[in-house]
């Protein structure tokens, strides 16, 4: 296996919407849209406190791309029609990731 190494992005959004449910079918349904602005999903945090709001965790390897995703129409329209009361942006630091490169256990066999 090659020896590659990118840099991996997260971008966290912080979303507060009246109905979770459609908000979530929405997110789903525009995976493909975003995955053309080089962003792949992660993780989805629900607050305890309030089911209605969430952490997104959204990550990718070319920030300028990604971003303009959020000025689309397809972006803003998915946004209206779930009614998104308050959206946050959170940014991560840099962090490099190395791809076929796996470090041997230290344990021993006998």
């Amino acid at each position: 296996m090659q020896n590659t190494s990118h840099y991996l992005h997260h971008i966290f959004i912080r979303v507060v919407v009246p109905d979770f449910g459609a908000w979530y079918r929405e997110h789903v349904n525009q995976a493909k849209a975003r995955a053309t602005y080089g962003l792949m999903d992660g993780p989805i945090y629900r607050e305890l406190d309030n089911p209605n709001a969430a952490l997104v965790q959204l990550d990718t390897n070319d920030v300028p791309k990604a971003l303009k995703w959020f000025k689309t129409a397809e972006f803003r329209e998915a946004c209206l029609s779930t009614q998104v009361q308050a959206r946050e942006f959170y940014d991560t630091a840099w962090r490099k990731v190395r791809r076929g490169s796996y470090r041997k256990s230290s344990r021993s066999s006998k």
